[in-house]
């Protein structure tokens, strides 16, 4: 490239013409085109002048310059431009795997095992030349290759587990200024001798800390493996050098648990343990275990975790100094299912509805002595409730969305023993109740059925388990439970029946005829629980607790007649006892009239009988009752 004068600049260097193939609509032929460039070109420090640019006294920006053969004997028009702006070229970057970090010894790079490591410079015209070096103890230890060509290097082996996997390589290289520049490459061999290995674990809270744990098996990673890397995560992989990163569903890492120490998981409440094949404790090379435990502290861990969030720990096994192999965990802790909680007792649940029958002794007086409270005890409903529940917290309230009887919910009908103004969490399962309210509208005036019941008797009341804390720590969040009982009296449920179908009284009895247990039976709800409707002393009790007052009233006083309270009991001397109480001792009930002369058939009618149980209930059954005649 040449000026007018046909002088030029030596350190202008052209690289080669290229014959320019392609179409030109313009051109007549395509001869004489060609490409052209300018080659790199790199000038020392030491040689750069001051008139570098110059060309026959002037500056070359000036001049319009032209294309010259080698030979001289053809030059094109004069229309080439040529600038610069004069800035010198800085020293090189060394460049590790495209990144300027280099390391230091405290912090160096982190390289994988048998992978080759790339050194670059960011500006490749400013080096001559370069190579790389490292020590022979560092080639020993971690087996380097290297290729100063390609410029690359990689460690083939990992060093015993008492040897820091790190070692320097320098890289000299001659820069454009001529002289020879050293850098320092710290490095950290971190491979992973096998792939990740993912577990996934659904681990469900339990109270018994003993059984309050997931594990992994080590087999399935180190199955992996190859038989040089197994050997060297045998020989290198340590216990205590191992370390936990655990993330939340969002890939955030949990407060200080970002490669952590197994004590930091610990405080968090997850407690990691190798064990071998015995289940005993392995504390120094992983070698020995088979197994990673991880054992759940329930007031820890609810303080730093939720249920039903998928985790995700990341598990790393290390030597010395390296990482060997990482593993990571899937996990998801669930809590037992709340009706796991409220197990059904056998018997007692008919279609998912609990029969709630009370239990409850009748005070003493007959029909007068007050009612008992008609109370249920829940836990009765339920197995072994107070250990299923243990520790957990929870509120229940009855349903007020449901309407039960006319306007009234299970709410309106009855109410529960924990609500109060304040709270509606259950302190005490042992004492739990629900009582059915005799005045629904608070009017002072009870609100009653006839046979005494209350409006909520045997309705499918519903109550509502919420605010669930298992064993105190852990939450169910808005999740609820509810279950539904019928609250009932045993001998309300039940029957007073004749024995034989009917009672038989003979016509000519006129003096009265005794009736005893041999005539009338009841049973309770359950057909299987018979008990004896007369008084068992003189002082008007039943040996069925329950039984507060039986009487009795005659179906037909024509045909015969009944004390209302039956006949006067008699001690077995003949001592006069307490009147109007049923006796069962002597016989008890007499019929005191018996119409026979009037009689010419069989008469059939009956005896009413109501017992009134201790919640004031009557029950009111016709026994059927015959009055024969006999004939020649």
């Amino acid at each position: 490239m040449v000026n007018s004068k046909e002088n030029s600049q030596d350190w202008l260097a052209l690289n080669s013409a290229v014959a320019y193939n392609k179409v030109l609509a313009r051109a007549a032929q395509k001869a004489g085109l060609y490409t052209f460039s300018l080659a790199p070109t790199v000038v020392k420090k030491a040689d750069y002048k001051a008139d570098a640019w110059k060309v026959d006294g002037s500056d070359i920006n000036t001049q319009k310059l032209a294309l010259q053969n080698e030979a001289g004997t053809f030059t094109s028009q004069f229309g080439i431009e040529v600038t610069h702006d004069g800035t010198k070229m800085d020293d090189a970057t060394v460049k590790l795997n495209g990144s300027a970090v280099l390391g230091t010894e405290s912090t160096p790079v982190e390289i994988d095992l048998n992978v080759d490591n790339k050194i670059t410079f960011d500006a490749a015209n400013a080096v001559y030349d370069a190579y790389i070096e490292y020590s022979n103890d560092d080639d020993v230890l971690f087996a380097i290759d290297h290729d100063n060509a390609a410029m690359t290097f990689k460690a083939t082996q990992m060093p015993d587990s008492d040897t820091k996997a790190v070692f320097k390589v320098v890289v000299r290289y001659l820069n454009v200024n001529g002289n020879v520049v050293s850098k320092d490459i710290y490095v950290k061999v971190t491979k992973s001798l096998v792939d990740g290995v993912v577990y996934e674990r659904t681990h469900k809270i339990v109270a018994d800390a003993t059984k309050n744990f997931f594990s992994i098996d080590l087999k399935s990673m180190t199955d992996k493996m190859s038989a040089e890397n197994l050997a060297v995560f045998n020989r290198n992989a340590l216990v205590n050098n191992t370390t936990f990163t655990v993330k939340d569903a969002k890939g955030d890492v949990v407060a200080e648990l970002n490669g952590a120490k197994a004590a930091i998981l610990v405080a968090k409440g997850i407690t990691p343990s190798f064990l071998d094949k015995d289940g005993k404790a392995v504390t120094d090379k992983i070698a020995a275990a088979t197994t990673v435990k991880f054992a759940i502290d329930n007031e820890k861990a609810a303080s730093n975790f939720k249920v039903n969030t998928p985790y995700t720990i990341e598990v790393v096994y290390a030597g010395a100094d390296a990482k060997l192999a990482d593993a990571t965990i899937k996990l998801t802790l669930t809590l037992p299912a709340l009706k796991d909680m409220f197990v059904h007792q056998d018997g007692i649940w008919v279609n998912d509805i609990a029969s709630a029958y009370m239990d409850e002794a009748a005070n003493e007086g007959g029909s007068t002595a007050a009612n008992k409270a008609a109370i249920y005890t829940i836990k009765n409903a339920f197995k072994n409730l107070a250990t299923t529940v243990g520790t957990s917290t929870f509120d229940a309230n009855l349903d007020n969305a449901t309407k039960i009887v006319g306007d009234y919910t299970s709410y309106g009908l009855a109410e529960l023993s924990n609500v109060t103004s304040t709270s509606a969490k259950v302190t005490d399962i042992t004492t739990w109740t629900i009582r059915l309210k005799d005045d629904l509208n608070t009017d002072g005036t009870k609100d009653l059925n006839d046979n005494g019941t209350q409006k909520g008797y045997k309705q499918n009341l519903t109550i509502v388990i919420s605010n669930v804390n298992y064993l105190g720590y852990w939450s169910y969040g808005d999740e609820t439970y509810s279950f539904t009982l019928k609250v009932m009296s045993p001998i309300l449920e039940g029957k007073v029946y004749a024995v034989g179908n009917e009672v038989v009284i003979p016509s000519a009895s006129l003096d009265g005829y005794t009736i005893n247990d041999n005539h009338i039976k009841a049973h309770t709800y359950n057909t299987e629980v018979v008990y004896s409707i007369f008084s068992d002393t003189d002082n008007g009790t039943w040996k069925r607790k329950e039984i507060k007052a039986v009487t009795f009233k005659s179906g037909n006083e024509e045909l015969f007649t009944v004390p209302v309270n039956g006949t006067e009991y008699k001690a077995a001397t003949g001592t006069p006892g307490k009147d109007d109480y049923v006796a069962a001792k002597n016989g008890s009930l007499t019929i005191t009239k018996v119409s026979g002369t009037s009689i010419d058939t069989e008469v059939k009618t009956n005896i009413k009988v109501t017992v009134t149980d201790a919640w004031g209930y009557d029950l009111d059954q016709e026994v059927p009752v015959k009055i024969t005649v006999k004939k020649d």
